[in-house]
């Protein structure tokens, strides 16, 4: 199979289409005069188009799988073998084993989506706090050596 070539109004359609944030779509717009087109008259939805859907809250769901993407390929960078788990009444989100030592762990994401422009705040006990992690009152008295919780703020 041939690979397709790309005429110059289809890559600034790319270019200026696939941009999610404004900066981003600022840095298209820039590429696509470099080729010589007017990004103005190139068939494309900028990002803050309502019909991109990338305005909207993503649900809690999109959220916490996020979150969970995130903690498993930093723990993977760290030589470590994380794996999910599935379900949706499971206790722990990944598994983790050492392959130096042969040990196993459990880790537990906490996602928390900010929207807001709230800077955090001092916390006396805990330092700087952003937002407030929720977490039911049964995992405060958790002694479980092999079991880590991971707090992932999301923007």
């Amino acid at each position: 199979m041939e690979a397709e070539k790309y005429s110059l109004d289809r890559r600034a359609e790319f270019l200026l289409t696939n941009a999610v944030s404004k900066k981003e779509y600022q840095r298209a717009r820039k590429e696509v005069k470099k080729l010589g087109l007017d990004p103005d008259a190139v068939p494309h939805l900028p990002p803050d188009s309502p019909q991109q859907g990338r305005n909207r809250r993503p649900d809690k769901n999109s959220i916490a799988l996020a979150g969970e993407f995130a903690v498993l390929s930093q723990l993977a960078l760290l030589g470590l073998n994380p794996s999910f788990t599935l379900g949706h009444t499971k206790g722990v989100d990944i598994l983790v084993s050492n392959p130096k030592t042969k040990g196993m762990c459990r880790v537990e994401i906490k996602t928390k989506y900010r929207t807001g422009t709230k800077q955090g705040h001092n916390s006396e006990i805990h330092g700087f706090v952003l937002g407030q992690w929720l977490m039911r009152k049964i995992d405060e008295n958790l002694t479980d050596r092999r079991l880590f919780y991971c707090f992932v703020p999301g923007e």
